[in-house]
């Protein structure tokens, strides 16, 4: 019945791809050789042409979603695997389109007609899939399409992933029991019966025909796999482990793959290729525009500076940045210069005693950072991104805080996701670093555009602000 289930979902979604696809041709055709926008009336190709370019499109596009995957079952993976899947599927399928027609069969095109054709595709696939998800997803939750699974562990991991399937019905798992891979007598875990121990796992597996398998080994025993799984000929279930890896998963955990090998990783930047592009480009933008906004002000802040005593207007100071990298730190001068004669102090502490009266109003309104929009334009740091320290106290505050190092792993920033809540100057560093821990696991630009909008108002001007 759940093979059968899955044939109609997939001949359904098929179906509506064909659909899509002419839709997305005819419409491409509309507006290449019939807009106004384009003055080539003339140009229009013969309707024979048009006809076996469309059937091309239909084929090749179907044959480049079977290549990428798009007709597999996507159970529990999320929307967004699919969105870059379909982005895919409309690459590839340019590319299929392109060659039969201009190298195989040698019918000349348009060339912006077919780029218009895969743009629609990927707009409307996305459209039509999300719908068709969404419908089988509420189906799911109702009780139709469920697949059946029994888990193999009765460890945190086990009950894990008990909690996640409770959480998504959508999904359409229906968790019958628990196995244990210690003899016990039956009982109940995590709200479900303990079906027996691993010793009579293919009888349980034959007894409740289950269509999934599910491996949550505890820790300490990942080496009794292929005993279980020996121990399953004539299973015909699908067979899955989850391994207990949340102990040293730290950062933006995820898998890839080298070649045919696949690789978790533990701990990566989420700033490398287009998200560190974009980030680059975020900061580049709006730095400038806040420096050309900023002027005026940094200017009365020099001003100010200088009339306030002697020394240099700015202050620089060596901060760590992005892979542990030292960059010199660009303020307004906030103290005498001899303010640290007896040696460095942490921060801010006993600022307001250290402060000029022109530094103490400038610290209070954080007008002494602006001049860090510089350190931005010269890609030293982010508007946006956990706040640099010094050498000297990072070495103190790794001894204490192990993840601390994990703040290296994008540039510091002018204002932060600790910042506007409250978390600088004498506060806790603990929870100064959960902050920026939870900024870079989270990032996107919309969440940057949420902490720069805070710090704009109000975000800054804390009671913590020295």
């Amino acid at each position: 019945m759940l093979k059968k289930h899955a044939q109609v979902f997939q001949t359904l979604l098929v179906i509506s791809d064909v659909v899509v696809w002419v839709f997305a041709f005819a419409l491409a055709h509309l507006v290449r050789f019939w807009s106004p926008g384009f003055i080539e009336f003339s140009s229009r190709p013969p309707r024979k042409d048009t006809i076996l370019v469309l059937a091309l499109a239909v084929g090749g596009f179907f044959l480049s979603y079977l290549l990428i995957g798009l007709y597999r079952s996507h159970r529990i993976s999320g929307p967004a695997s699919e969105v870059l899947e379909l982005l895919k599927g409309a690459g590839l399928g340019l590319l299929i389109l392109v060659g039969l027609g201009y190298f195989v069969l040698d019918v000349r095109y348009s060339r912006l007609t077919l780029v218009i054709f895969s743009a629609f595709v990927f707009m409307l696939n996305l459209v039509s899939r999300s719908t068709l998800r969404s419908i089988l997803h509420l189906m799911r939750a109702r009780g139709w399409n469920q697949r059946s699974v029994v888990v193999v562990g009765v460890g945190e991991l086990a009950r894990e992933i008990a909690e996640a399937i409770d959480r998504h019905p959508e999904f359409g798992l229906r968790l019958l029991g628990f196995v244990s891979t210690r003899p016990v007598r039956r009982g109940r875990f995590s709200g479900r019966p303990i079906l027996g121990d691993a010793g009579s796992l293919a009888r349980i597996l034959e007894e409740t025909q289950a269509d999934q398998v599910l491996f949550a080994l505890p820790n300490g025993e990942e080496h009794r796999l292929r005993e279980l799984l020996d121990s399953m000929s004539g299973v015909v279930a699908d067979v899955r482990m989850a391994p207990d890896l949340t102990r040293f998963m730290t950062l933006n955990s995820s898998v890839e793959e080298l070649g045919d090998l696949p690789l978790i990783n533990l701990q990566v930047s989420p700033m490398s290729g287009w998200n560190a592009v974009l980030k680059r480009g975020f900061d580049l933008v709006f730095g400038g525009l806040a420096l050309l906004v900023a002027s005026p002000v940094m200017a009365v802040c020099a001003v100010l500076v200088r009339m306030g005593g002697p020394g240099p207007i700015f202050y620089r100071q060596e901060r760590v940045g992005l892979d542990g990298r030292p960059f010199q730190i660009l303020k307004f001068r906030t103290m005498p210069v001899d303010a640290e004669a007896n040696g460095p102090v942490f921060q801010s502490q006993g600022a307001a005693n250290r402060a000029t009266r022109t530094g103490a109003f400038m610290r209070k309104y954080s007008l002494d950072e602006l001049p860090q929009l510089f350190n931005v334009l010269r890609g030293e740091m982010s508007l946006v991104g956990p706040r640099p320290e010094r050498p000297v106290f990072i070495r103190q505050f790794q001894q204490r805080i192990p993840q601390y190092h994990l703040r290296h792993k994008v540039k510091a920033g002018i204002t932060g996701w600790a910042q506007i809540h409250g978390w600088r100057g004498d506060t806790s560093i603990e929870r100064r670093v959960e902050c920026d821990l939870y900024y870079i696991e989270n990032w996107s630009l919309g969440l940057d555009f949420r902490i720069l909008a805070r710090t704009i108002f109000g975000g800054f001007l804390s009671r913590n602000a020295y």
